[in-house]
Parts: C-alpha cells; sequence; structure tokens
C-alpha cells in the first residue's frame, strides 16, 4: 500500500508534476538506524557544555530587576523599528518552529537506539537529544521575548 504524502509533499508533486509528467518510482526509503552508541559518545557528548554554562535568554534580554528596565526596553524598540517586516516574518515563523520542540523530541524517542523512554536514560544518544532539546528551547523562549519586547 503507497503512503500518501503528507500536505506539503502534495504541493511538491502538484509542482514536479506540472514541470515533468509522473512516473511510477522505486520506494527508496530505507530504515533508520543511527549510529552506534560510543560514536554518540564520542562525536555528540564531547560538543556539549555543562548546563550552569549554558546560555539563557536572558543574557540577550533587558534584565526586569534592573533600574534602567525601561530604558533599556525602549531602546530595543528602538533598534527593532530599523528592521524590516520581512526580518519580522522570518523571527515569527523561527519562533513557531521553535515552538514545536516537543514533536520533534517525540519522533525522535520512537527510534530504535535514539529512544528515552524514562526521559533520564544514561545512553549517549538520550542525553544528546534532552540537550539538543533544551537548547533548541532557549532559542524560542528567546524569540518569544524579543518579538513581545520589540513591540
Amino acid at each position: 500500500m503507497m503512503q500518501q504524502p503528507g500536505f506539503c509533499g502534495f504541493y511538491v508533486i502538484l509542482i514536479v508534476s506540472s514541470i515533468h509528467p509522473l512516473r511510477e518510482v522505486e520506494n527508496l526509503k530505507k530504515p533508520f538506524s543511527p549510529p552506534r552508541e560510543g560514536w554518540a559518545e564520542q562525536n555528540l557528548l564531547t560538543l556539549l557544555k555543562p548546563v550552569e554554562k549554558s546560555w539563557q535568554p536572558q543574557d540577550f534580554l533587558p534584565d526586569p530587576a534592573s533600574d534602567g528596565f525601561h530604558d533599556q526596553v525602549n531602546e530595543l524598540r528602538e533598534r527593532a523599528k530599523e528592521l524590516p517586516d520581512d526580518y519580522f516574518v522570518v523571527l515569527v515563523g523561527d519562533m513557531i518552529t521553535e515552538e514545536a520542540l516537543p514533536t520533534y523530541q517525540t519522533m525522535l524517542n520512537t527510534l530504535d537506539g535514539v529512544r528515552d523512554e524514562t526521559g533520564a536514560s544514561p545512553t549517549s544518544w538520550a542525553i544528546w537529544n534532552r540537550a539538543w532539546t533544551a537548547e533548541e528551547n532557549r532559542h524560542g523562549d528567546l524569540l518569544n521575548k524579543y518579538l513581545y519586547l520589540s513591540g
């Protein structure tokens, strides 16, 4: 049974079929097999910083506890006024992508060899997945707060 294309895939097929006639193609999809645990430990975990050294969204935003908070927000808004609207469209799109992060992690957790069923698995792939998720979550938090503060 042939799998139906997703929403985006449907439009890609329409565009391609308007250029090239449709023809039967061999299904080249192969099962995903992540590199071995040792590879992940040697090549991925070495890239991770300790949690206490990871950047945080507030490192790049005005500090609400500071006396100059309102001035800093006004300055941020003045600088943001200079950005073209197209940039804000991209920032909103990026933020929406980051908001979908739980979907990405859930998908990764379905794959053999990468799965982290407990949320605290000591395997290299599980550690990497959690660290990657935390990093991406910080991106989303920063974009959300920047867009909120920039008005």
